[in-house]
């Protein structure tokens, strides 16, 4: 019964706190936002998800595994609601909701545990569920409230002392916010300091964080996830990242900064709770001992930790996102001196002035909120409906905000700040000129980015064209007022295009887009719930998951290089490809996504040999582009048309089982995470597609895992020699000889 009225307590708390907060966003924003966001990183949540939904694979790019997450067990969350119910934003909401409500309940246990008051439960309940923090994070879409769940999960079990469930619960939690391993050391400091309950602790965290370690090298070559290897401005984690800054910042002036800022984030999320906080500790020490103070320490330690080992921002950046989690925590701790007050009234008195004071503080933060969401939408999520109406589906943007933007325009994406695409990272180093470079490698058909951060490129109109911009009047979270989209000289859309610089560059299309017509395309159908939720919805929240998720035909993806003695060499994913030769490394088959509706550049035939023949193979939207590819004039081969893939990939049975000579074959590798593998590039005569024939060709000999009923990739080598269109409308594609 008493713990059912924690629950009423902080239902009831909970639901004023949102109701304010929605009535705010729909006074600023004219709505309330049921599936808007006030952080244009919720939709990266989102486009991840999405992609595990999808089958996809943990993907930013869908196909394309990346470490792009510092919260990925709120992103498999995520995966597993949109695999069930459909990829319905609100959803995040919901479960945001149901998270912060598990929290304040859990919060007032952990305040009834420590100090035996039934009446300071009730009370740290319902300043948990108030707090405008709690609920900003309940609405965000951020993984801050699942975080703030199990860190207070972790507080209560060890109060009860389960030490192995609690472990669990804190390994769980850094997997939704890696400040959360802060109190590992102290709850081992808080009992027997010994070398047995230090593996006891140490076992089921490192249980849980093992996989993704694992994910994060296999994926980008760091321990440390994307975002986290693009953010970290210093410290420890900095230092030994290469980066150097004076002493004096790193050990005296950032901490001093950070622990001010904790103090006032505190003091905004309610004006008294900075002073309760050491007496509430001292309060612990005196009467709960160690087992309580010092894992309550970590309120102290928090801001400091910030500053030394991985600096970005500070503790109150965007309504304390890297902090909230210790929110409950220091709400407990801020309630229990009141258990020293003997006087009823007195403290009836005290806990009423907490309460009003985080109530006075709410309209603040819920009008802070609506102003985000206001922002997000005028913005990012306006330039993403305009995309979706004014770019094709094959286009490739560079983004400094790529979630809004790729969430709803589905297109695929080069993210300039290195979140998700950590390859421009080293290039990142060397400022705009770096960045330049990358972009001149990967040749994007647009750039959407903010000129106050890029201004040297926004000023080379020689590269760079604006076609359209969004600016904002009143700005509160966006990363400057004014966002504009370049369409780039080498974009394939451009009436005069220019060769693109980079060995990566795509094909020019047969037309430009309509002007403001949606455009439809295999990437831009809606999501349909799958067939069976429930293992899928399972499978996704295990851990294990995050490593297995990946779809074949990401680790299929096949890059050619020279290796130092100058072979030939082949890989399977850019990161099997040795760092010095990456640069010169050639994608040779991109089969994880759905075939571009656009040709690739001319090149000459090799050998002198000449197309023949007109093609018209029919398609289904949504689906890859299967042709029945004939080989040497005998039997045939079932392989994806695929422009984004240079050569032409056959798997050694169709070859075999077509007679393919291999004599004079030249030998390679495929070298992937699980090692290498060799194949061999072997001629063919001729290749015939519905009567468009082109030969002798080299095409590569490996099983590229494409799945039963597929042998292969029809790549540019093919391709290149014929004006390709694809016609939605009509859906066909024609490939007609170029004279």
């Amino acid at each position: 019964m008493g713990r059912a009225r924690i629950a009423g307590a902080a239902a009831v708390a909970l639901g004023l706190g949102v109701a304010v907060f929605l009535w705010r966003t729909r006074h600023i924003a004219g709505t309330i936002g049921v599936g808007a966001f006030p952080l244009d990183d919720s939709w990266i949540h989102m486009q991840f998800a999405r992609n595990l939904a999808e089958g996809r694979g943990f993907a930013y790019n869908p196909g394309v595994p990346v470490s792009g997450s510092t919260a990925p067990l709120w992103t498999l969350a995520l995966g597993g609601a949109f695999a069930v119910l459909g990829a319905h934003p609100v959803l995040a909401k919901a479960l945001g909701l149901v998270f912060t409500f598990a929290t304040a309940w859990l919060a007032g246990i952990l305040a009834e545990r420590w100090t035996d008051r039934r009446e300071l439960a009730l009370l740290a309940a319902a300043l948990t569920a108030l707090a405008g923090p709690m609920v900003w994070g309940a609405l965000s879409g951020m993984e801050v409230s699942l975080a703030a769940l199990l860190v207070t999960a972790a507080l209560v079990l060890r109060a009860t002392e389960r030490e192995a469930a609690a472990a669990l619960a804190l390994g769980l939690g850094a997997l939704a916010r890696p400040e959360a391993l802060l109190l590992l050391p102290l709850f081992w400091l808080s009992g027997p300091r010994t070398w047995r309950r230090a593996l006891a602790w140490l076992g089921p965290v490192a249980l849980c964080v093992a996989p993704w370690v694992a994910f994060n090298v296999a994926t980008i070559g760091s321990p440390l996830p994307g975002p986290a290897v693009a953010k970290i401005e210093g410290g420890l984690l900095g230092a030994l990242a290469g980066v150097r800054e004076p002493l004096a910042t790193s050990l005296v002036r950032r901490p001093g900064q950070y622990f001010g800022e904790w103090i006032r984030w505190l003091w905004r999320v309610d004006v008294l709770l900075p002073l309760p906080l050491l007496p509430g500790l001292a309060w612990l020490g005196r009467h709960r001992g160690r087992a309580a103070l010092v894992p309550a320490c970590v309120l102290l330690a928090h801001p400091l930790a910030m500053a030394l080992l991985a600096p970005y921002r500070g503790p109150g950046f965007q309504e304390g996102r890297y902090s909230i989690h210790l929110l409950p925590l220091a709400l407990v701790v801020a309630v229990t001196p009141l258990a020293a007050v003997g006087r009823v009234w007195l403290r009836r008195a005290a806990a009423l002035a907490l309460l009003i004071a985080v109530l006075v503080a709410l309209p603040g933060a819920a009008s802070r909120y609506g102003w985000a969401v206001q922002n997000i939408e005028a913005m990012q999520v306006h330039l993403a409906h305009w995309v979706t109406d004014h770019t094709p589906p094959a286009a490739r943007l560079g983004l400094n905000d790529v979630g809004a933007i790729t969430y709803f325009s589905r297109r695929e994406i080069v993210d300039v700040m290195g979140l998700v695409t950590p390859a421009i990272l080293p290039y990142r180093r060397e400022g705009e000129a770096g960045v330049l470079r990358y972009l001149e490698r990967t040749c994007p058909d647009y750039l959407i980015v903010f000129p106050a951060w890029f201004p040297s490129l926004s000023a080379m109109a020689d590269r760079f064209r604006p076609v359209y911009r969004v600016r904002l009047d009143h700005n509160t979270v966006a990363g400057a007022d004014e966002l504009v989209v370049y369409e780039t000289i080498w974009s394939r859309w451009a009436a005069d295009r220019q060769p693109c610089p980079g060995s990566l560059a795509g094909g020019m299309p047969p037309a430009a887009p309509p002007g403001r017509r949606k455009i439809g395309g295999s990437y831009n159908r809606d999501v349909e719930p799958l067939k069976r939720p429930i293992p899928i919805l399972l499978a996704s929240l295990l851990l294990g998951g995050i490593l297995v998720a990946a779809p074949g035909p990401a680790s299929a993806q096949i890059y050619r290089w020279t290796d130092e003695r100058g072979d030939t060499r082949y890989s399977q994913g850019i990161n099997s490809v040795p760092p010095q030769s990456r640069g010169s490394a050639v994608i040779m088959s991109t089969p994880g996504q759905p075939a571009p509706s656009a040709p690739a550049a001319a090149e000459a035939p090799p050998d002198g040999g000449a197309p023949a023949g007109v093609a018209r193979i029919p398609f289904i939207p949504g689906r890859p582009i299967v042709v029945n590819a004939r080989i040497n004039g005998s039997g045939s081969a079932q392989l994806i048309l695929d422009t984004g893939a240079q050569g032409t990939v056959i798997s050694p049975t169709a070859l075999a089982a077509l007679g393919v000579s291999y004599r004079n074959a030249a030998r390679g590798t495929i070298r992937g995470v699980t090692g290498e593998t060799s194949v061999l590039a072997v001629r063919i005569d001729n290749l015939e597609v519905e009567g468009a024939r082109f030969g002798p060709l080299m095409v590569i000999s490996h099983d590229a895992g494409l799945g039963s009923g597929t042998d292969g990739l029809l790549g540019r080598d093919f391709l290149d020699n014929f004006i390709v269109t694809i016609d939605s409308s009509n859906r066909v594609v024609t490939l007609t000889p170029k004279k």
